[in-house]
């Protein structure tokens, strides 16, 4: 009976934690993918929006390294390879087949390019990690491009805005919440001793 118990509530603990993981959900608008919320970058998670513009515009003049939402190309390619693994999957259907249905990538029969910033490259260039959206060839890619994606050259090609999601929950304090229910779990099937009265 104990050892039933336990299972059971070793279970129910296990589904509740996986409640708290980060899997991405994804935004649309008129059936075009133009974001998502809870992607998973190094323990952190991140709404993102896609802009097609300018660095500038994007963020916040784009002319100092604080400006960027990564500051090295390690973080700015783990950032990269969050959008493969968590939106370009098969589990999210065509938005991984068919790359015309993300926002700035409508050009059809074209691969989607998707640009995360992370240093600046002389006063009319940024470096950026580069999530690409081929069907059967998603990579994470390195290159210096201009700050504009809006150039002739640059169709299918799309800015990632990156910004922490608000009050996001560390997982060291999803653990700790994790540990405190299972605490109280066993102190509630703790056997009871019964007192005995004394005459």
């Amino acid at each position: 009976m104990k050892i039933r118990f336990w299972t059971g509530a070793l279970m129910v603990a296990a589904s509740c934690y996986g409640l708290s993981g980060h899997a991405a959900i994804l935004k649309f608008d008129s059936g075009l993918l133009i974001g998502a919320d809870d992607v998973s970058v190094g323990g952190n998670s991140y709404q993102i929006r896609l802009v097609d513009g300018t660095c500038a515009s994007l963020y916040n003049g784009c002319d100092e390294l604080s400006d960027l939402p990564f500051s090295t190309k390690e973080d700015a390619d783990a950032a990269s390879q969050a959008l493969i693994d968590q939106i370009f999957v098969d589990e999210n259907g065509d938005i991984d087949l068919v790359p015309s249905l993300t926002f700035g990538c409508e050009l059809e029969g074209v691969n989607c390019r998707m640009f995360t910033p992370w240093g600046l490259f002389g006063p009319n260039g940024v470096n950026i990690s580069l999530a690409n959206n081929t069907p059967g060839l998603d990579a994470v890619l390195g290159t210096t491009v201009t700050t504009d994606t809006l150039s002739k050259e640059l169709e299918n090609r799309v800015f990632v805005a990156w910004r922490l999601t608000p009050a996001t929950v560390a997982e060291p304090a999803t653990s700790a919440a994790l540990g405190a229910m299972l605490i109280g779990l066993m102190m509630a099937a703790r056997p009871r001793r019964r007192s005995r009265l004394t005459l």
